[in-house]
């Protein structure tokens, strides 16, 4: 008689982060998100990147054991900083990097760099202006536009005729 004792060559992980819903890749395949739990999982040694929009990436190497759970938290830091966008008059076009990012005024988390913030509006000169993103900085730009104006001349024969602008005399006085 034979009597075999046969151990599990598998083992269990569970890894969690303070940003959820993180990725988690295992030789460039994406194998899920945190909260991510794995009942079977072949026992060995695993490289393993996480990341996270906005966040630093992350990377880990666990050893997974015969019929042991492999707990590990990753503590992804903050890779963003915070800008706030208002114009005067507001609900003008705003553009980040020459890409529309909506309508003043606005407020949206950005990767630390330089920008190209540019306020836009038929009646208005375009604002722009290059502001710098830090690691959880916020820079604020509060942009007073400024109205385009011009002028127009107007040469009539009779010399005394009659203006309208839409469907408004014109006053005299202003010519």
């Amino acid at each position: 008689k034979l009597n075999l004792e046969l151990k599990p060559a598998f083992g269990s992980i569970r890894i969690t982060s303070d940003a959820s819903e993180a990725a988690i890749i295992h030789n460039g395949q994406d194998v899920g998100s945190t909260p991510f739990i794995q009942d079977t999982v072949l026992t060995g040694d695993y490289s393993l990147s996480i990341f996270k929009d906005l966040h630093k990436y992350y990377e880990v190497n666990l050893a997974v054991e015969d019929g042991e759970q492999t707990n590990h938290h990753a503590t992804l830091d903050p890779n963003f900083g915070t800008l706030i966008v208002k114009s005067e008059p507001s609900e003008k076009s705003l553009y980040v990097n020459d890409k529309y990012v909506g309508n003043t005024p606005l407020t949206s988390k950005l990767e630390p760099a330089m920008y190209k913030v540019t306020i836009s509006d038929d009646l208005y000169d375009d604002f722009v202006k290059n502001e710098e993103i830090e690691i959880l900085k916020t820079s604020e730009i509060n942009a007073n536009l400024i109205r385009k104006t011009g002028s127009v001349t107007v040469f009539t024969e009779p010399p005394d005729a009659e203006i309208y602008l839409g469907m408004n005399l014109f006053p005299r006085f202003l010519w």
